[in-house]
């Protein structure tokens, strides 16, 4: 039986002998398995380039443009620590193309009918999250097309607040700032994205890929980091109706009888005509007024303290090193965040004491 969304199909084929050569572990098809599915119906899926394009055109200058990405990687977090979203990238690109002009080089018979993103949150950093590609066919590199299912070799990582997440990234040949690119806005810069190797590929079959492509590596992923962080930016402030959908039939593989998976559908309950100025409300809280960050010590998630260890802090230039675990913490002085042309918020600390 033709599986019913693309995360059942990349499970279904994750049983394959030959997805253990790249993925000996079962990594995707795992996390496939307990992520937090949800999937997108047909004007959902189309809502999304309203999403990451109505606000975006009301910037008057990139400097305008840079803000509202920061403000929506500020609050682009993940409802689930292993969260799967699967939406209809047709309808996706009809509307981006049709509505924006949008410069998707591909034919009608090149798009895929589904796409999706895997989306982890680190153990431990609440605030770093990773996104990995996935495709309901993809091309050779004779250009043939394959109609199985496909993971992405990289994916990319952020963090909602100011930092490099702490994922080692990778470093694409002429493409110092990847940022741009996984934006659709090329002059972005921004510490806290980074291009990583994707979890479940091995470094040696990724090197392999990367050396012997014909593809620009990134191309696969333009502007794509920009839908989700709006999707998850505003998931909760949109007029949606979520339906939930338990799976009665499966597949064998490796002897089993095995049940796709439940999932959740999201619909959007928005007028036809009134796609661009919900849209553009949702997108409003994105573009945050300026406010005042008090100075602070981070911890360092390159060099993280033991948490058992009686620390011995040394101080170091902007951060203090304990001379027992070796591990540090990083001063960040106070400064401005936000935008300040929609105003100046101010916060004030009160410190008290419990009445006995």
């Amino acid at each position: 039986m033709k599986p019913p969304t693309l995360a059942d199909a990349l499970i279904k084929k994750s049983f394959r002998p030959q997805s253990r050569t790249y993925d000996a572990k079962n990594f995707l098809g795992t996390n496939l398995m307990n992520a937090r599915k949800f999937v997108l119906d047909e004007s959902m899926s189309a809502f999304m380039a309203d999403l990451a394009y109505a606000s975006l055109l009301t910037c008057s200058d990139t400097g305008k443009a840079h803000k509202l990405l920061d403000g929506m990687r500020q609050l682009a977090r993940l409802p689930h620590a292993v969260t799967w979203i699967e939406y209809d990238f047709r309808a996706k690109a009809t509307r981006a193309v049709k509505e924006y002009g949008a410069n998707i080089l591909l034919g009608p018979e090149e798009i895929p009918e589904k796409c999706g993103w895997l989306c982890w949150r680190h153990p431990t950093l609440e605030t770093a999250f990773m996104a990995l590609q996935c495709s309901s066919h993809t091309y050779d590199d004779d250009g043939k097309r394959d109609e199985e299912p496909q993971a992405g070799a990289m994916a990319y990582s952020w963090r909602s607040e100011d930092g490099a997440p702490p994922w080692p990234a990778i470093t694409i040949k002429d493409k110092p700032h990847p940022e741009g690119h996984l934006t659709g806005i090329m002059s972005y810069r921004s510490d806290s994205v980074r291009i990583v190797r994707a979890p479940h590929i091995t470094e040696e079959f990724f090197n392999g890929y990367i050396g012997h492509t014909k593809y620009p590596p990134l191309k696969e992923l333009s502007s794509d980091m920009r839908y989700l962080w709006a999707l998850l930016a505003t998931i909760n402030d949109l007029p949606t109706q979520i339906v939930d959908v338990r799976a009665s039939k499966g597949f064998v593989a490796r002897g089993r009888y095995r049940k796709f998976v439940d999932h959740k559908v999201i619909h959007l309950t928005v007028p036809t005509k009134a796609y661009r100025r919900i849209a553009a409300r949702a997108m409003v809280a994105t573009r945050r007024k300026a406010h005042q960050v008090r100075s602070h010590w981070r911890r360092d998630w390159v060099h993280p303290a033991a948490a058992l260890c009686d620390h011995d802090w040394i101080a170091e230039g902007n951060h203090v090193k304990c001379s027992r675990c070796h591990g540090q913490r990083i001063w960040i002085k106070e400064h401005t965040r936000g935008d300040a042309g929609l105003g100046i918020t101010t916060h004030d600390y009160s410190v008290e004491h419990p009445v006995e």
